[in-house]
């Protein structure tokens, strides 16, 4: 019918146009007019219809964006639950691993704690000493070495000699650590010969024997070969006593809280033999790597015991990231008795802002800290001579901290001190006879 109208009227426009000249009729105007009026009624009509027809366009787009959302919501939540799913898998899993490794773990305690039970019941038979200093040096002044606290309450290390045992007397001494022993040429200079040589030449006043434990680099290691490697440790002590300097018995292990046991037997022997002597400082953990500070502390506290049977001699406790962070340790410190922390640092890679200000913290919080390593060039034993080192050793002398530096060996890298067996200085070595070693003194009054 529309179209039927719509048809009409356009006929009649075409009449219209075809015949200008005529006049048009009133009965044909008035049916113009209706057709007119029918075909603007039709178009208002289709306007409104495909305007309701945009609309419902529009809302049903809207409906499948919403549906689409939906959808989309429904994969991101399915997504979301798989990963949940997953995750509790994982950590069942991991709560499985933890129950099983507890497990071991408690076994292992329990023989941990059989063999200091064992150790600890064993009839105590300390060494008498019996080996003569050729002459007095720093031991023999300071006596054994103590932890103590100066006048602000900070930690500080003394000696038993009377001279050097209260606030304001505190003791500093600075040596040489000797190699890791398990690297081929690495233990040449564990002998009477070399250690006299850097006593008389370059005035150290300890020396620092790095006892490799457990790897293998071609050598064995203490307890593969141990008649062999303790023949090594006892030169060094044997020497060290002998010219009346400290020696560090240094248990060279990154990861010793894993085999307590292992640790009580090395130091059932050593202090049994050589506790007696006021030289012999232990180390019962060098550079813990992957182990938290409780840990380390669990660990101090099954060793100590062993050593406490025969000496009351120091010891050295590691802190985590590399013996970098004795500041742990203030809150809850080892329990025991004349207990120190040790802290490492390379002048070319470590900095006193970053590294150094967690010892002055351990300080502070009354614990005593001895730098049982360091280094005159970067953390990887190579590279020059730092610029920092006297910066270093400024902040060394300003804590009163005794030192070791790494290392009294002719390994080719940068840190060793000398070229050869023959004793040429690296450059590394002369700076530390002309920078470090040129402030010790050369003469010593025994304690009286």
């Amino acid at each position: 019918m529309k179209i039927r109208y719509l048809l009409g009227a356009l006929l009649l426009s075409l009449l219209s146009a075809c015949d200008e000249d005529l006049s048009p009729s009133p009965v044909l105007e008035e049916e113009r007019a209706r057709q007119q009026a029918i075909a603007d009624s039709i178009a208002k009509e289709i306007a409104i219809q495909d305007s309701i027809a945009y609309e419902q366009l529009l809302d049903s787009l809207a409906e499948v964006a919403r549906r689409d959302s939906i959808i989309r919501d429904s994969l991101v939540r399915d997504s979301i639950i798989q990963d949940s799913i997953r995750q509790i898998a994982i950590r069942d899993s991991i709560v499985r691993d933890s129950i099983v490794r507890d497990s071991l773990k408690q076994d292992s305690i329990r023989q941990v704690y059989d063999l200091q039970d064992s150790l600890l019941q064993l009839d105590v038979h300390v060494a008498e000493p019996t080996i003569e200093p050729r002459r007095v040096g720093p031991v023999g002044q300071y006596g054994e070495m103590k932890v103590g606290l100066n006048a602000d309450g900070h930690g500080r290390i003394y000696g038993s000699c009377p001279a050097y045992s209260t606030p304001g007397n505190e003791v500093q001494v600075r040596g040489m650590s000797l190699y890791w022993s398990l690297i081929e040429n690495g233990t040449d200079f564990y002998n009477d010969e070399k250690i006299t040589w850097m006593v008389d030449s370059m005035h150290i006043e300890l020396i620092r024997a790095a006892m490799g434990v457990d790897l293998n680099w071609g050598r064995g290691n203490y307890f593969t070969d141990t008649e062999k490697y303790r023949a090594f440790l006892d030169a060094t002590i044997e020497s060290a006593i002998k010219n009346d300097i400290y020696v560090i018995v240094d248990y060279h292990s990154h990861k010793a809280h894993l085999d307590p046991k292992s640790s009580m037997l090395f130091f059932e022997y050593v202090a049994q033999k050589w506790g007696a002597y006021d030289n012999v400082i232990f180390e019962i953990y060098n550079e813990p790597t992957d182990a938290r500070w409780n840990w380390i502390k669990l660990y101090a506290e099954t060793v100590i015991p062993v050593i406490r049977k025969y000496s009351d001699n120091m010891v050295i406790v590691g802190s985590p990231a590399w013996d970098q962070t004795p500041d742990l340790f203030v809150k809850e410190p080892v329990e025991g008795e004349n207990i120190s922390y040790s802290f490492h640092y390379y002048a070319g890679s470590h900095k006193i802002s970053n590294q150094g200000i967690r010892a002055e913290k351990a300080m502070a919080g009354g614990l005593s800290v001895i730098v049982s390593e360091w280094g005159t060039i970067n953390a990887n034993g190579d590279g020059d001579v730092s610029e920092h080192n006297s910066e270093w050793q400024e902040w060394v002398d300003k804590f009163q901290l005794s030192s070791a530096n790494w290392s009294a060996s002719c390994v080719p890298e940068g840190a060793s001190a000398f070229e050869s067996r023959n004793m040429e200085l690296t450059a590394s070595g002369q700076w530390l006879a002309d920078s470090v070693f040129s402030k010790n003194p050369t003469f010593y009054v025994k304690c009286k």
